[in-house]
């Protein structure tokens, strides 16, 4: 079984070593793929002068997360991937992560991404607990920690990409990151493209890993990246799930223009969160035919 690790870095110098550490110490040997998205601090010299026998791929501008990763996900199954692991850069794996991840996807073929737990500090990471009780799933795998009564793998209706082990059959069979998610959202879009293709997502609870889940840029365009996804979800929950692209688009736009009013009368007080709102609506409301011809090439 052939394992790719692919990370994409954006100024990473402060975890290059730490995460290149869990992987060298792994049980499974793994082959790297770092894309870079244009870094301008010590990143890539780091990556060439002490880890050169990273596959290293620069970008010569910030091309975003799933888009980054489409280019590592390309290359690793066309070397013959049959598993390939997306870590963050602020994250690392246990020496026997990703023999359990092996494992349990082999004896639990119907999975198409597995995560394992992700820790921070010690305890559960705490936007890791706020996604696995979520959903339909949410009881049975706190229950079951709660109870000390574990099993292998839970299934969840999402958990964010930090440390995706997907297999080849679902990369095949779902495809990659859709570009039209620039940053925030993109992991979101996937899951639920993966179970329209009737594959299941799980928690592997035996395999741990640790995720600091550190933000890479400035908290105000943090913000304008959030809104931009819940758009961008607005649109592709419809298309994942319906056929009639053009109908139901409209109907998502209502909606979402419907949301929008909703949320700038709420947040009237806070008059330049409603003024970023409407720019929004006013920006997409033009690219209707880019997220049209996004969503159909994906299928």
């Amino acid at each position: 079984m052939t394992l790719y690790i692919i990370i994409v870095t954006y100024y990473a110098e402060k975890w290059i070593d730490k995460f290149m550490a869990s992987i060298n110490n792994s049980t499974v040997k793994c082959k790297v793929i770092v894309i870079d998205n244009a870094s301008q601090d010590a990143t890539i010299d780091i990556i060439k002068s002490k880890h050169p026998d990273v596959d290293l791929i620069e970008n010569h501008e910030n091309l975003g997360f799933g888009a980054a990763n489409n280019i590592g996900i390309k290359k690793a199954l066309e070397e013959g991937a049959d598993y390939v692991f997306l870590l963050n850069q602020d994250a690392w794996v246990e020496h026997d992560t990703f023999e359990k991840l092996i494992g349990i996807a082999s004896s639990h073929p119907e999975y198409g991404i597995l995560s394992p737990m992700q820790m921070k500090n010690n305890n559960y990471e705490r936007l890791f607990i706020d996604m696995i009780t979520m959903g339909k799933y949410k009881y049975q795998l706190i229950s079951d920690l709660m109870n000390n009564t574990i099993h292998d793998c839970y299934p969840v209706e999402f958990v964010q990409a930090a440390g995706w082990f997907i297999t080849r059959q679902c990369l095949t069979e779902v495809g990659l990151f859709d570009p039209l998610f620039y940053h925030y959202g993109e992991d979101t879009d996937y899951a639920r493209r993966v179970w329209r293709h009737n594959l299941k997502i799980g928690i592997a609870t035996k395999a741990k890993m640790t995720h600091l889940n550190e933000p890479s840029c400035p908290s105000n365009k943090t913000k304008k990246l959030l809104y931009k996804k819940d758009l961008n979800l607005a649109y592709s929950n419809r298309a994942n799930w319906l056929k009639d692209y053009p109908g139901n688009f409209a109907i998502g736009f209502l909606k979402y223009s419907i949301d929008t009013l909703a949320l700038c009368l709420k947040d009237f007080i806070h008059i330049r969160n409603s003024i970023i709102q409407i720019h929004l609506w006013w920006k997409n409301l033009f690219s209707i035919k880019k997220y049209l011809y996004s969503r159909k090439h994906l299928y």
